[in-house]
């Protein structure tokens, strides 16, 4: 009999076979990502290889770069956070700068105009032409 792993099983299937809950899901994993600060490569590398290139396509074919103001807007609202991530990644904690609530506040209400800004936008178009090919089909 081939062992099985009790991850890859809904937990609703193991409690009406009758395996009491007490005896799984002890701990629990965070397993979310959030993608607002993310770069093309990174979320490119998140996805499945047919994803990313039709992704890849839609930034291509959609992306706005003639706004040039609103890229630099979003890198000075975030450079305390940008600056934060290097330093930390540098492992020189010392250098960290303190970020005010009214500055994360004001960093939030900037959207992100690179490819994160392009993923709401690309599953939405995904999800009607799924949509529509279903219902012909």
């Amino acid at each position: 009999m081939q062992k099985t792993n009790i991850e890859n099983i809904p937990l609703r299937i193991l409690e009406e076979k009758g395996l009491p809950r007490e005896t799984f899901g002890m701990k629990k994993y965070g397993v979310g990502f959030y993608y607002a600060y993310d770069w093309k490569k990174r979320i490119l590398s998140r996805m499945s290889p047919t994803s990313a290139k039709e992704f890849e396509k839609y930034l291509n074919e959609n992306k706005n770069t003639a706004i040039i103001g609103v890229y630099i807007k979003f890198i000075w609202t975030n450079k305390s956070k940008f600056w934060n991530t290097m330093v930390t990644r540098l492992k020189l904690p010392k250098l960290r700068v303190v970020v005010p609530d009214s500055e994360v506040e004001k960093r939030n209400a900037v959207t992100n105009p690179f490819a994160a800004r392009y993923l709401i936008p690309w599953a939405g178009e995904h999800m009607i032409r799924d949509y529509i090919e279903a219902l012909e089909g």
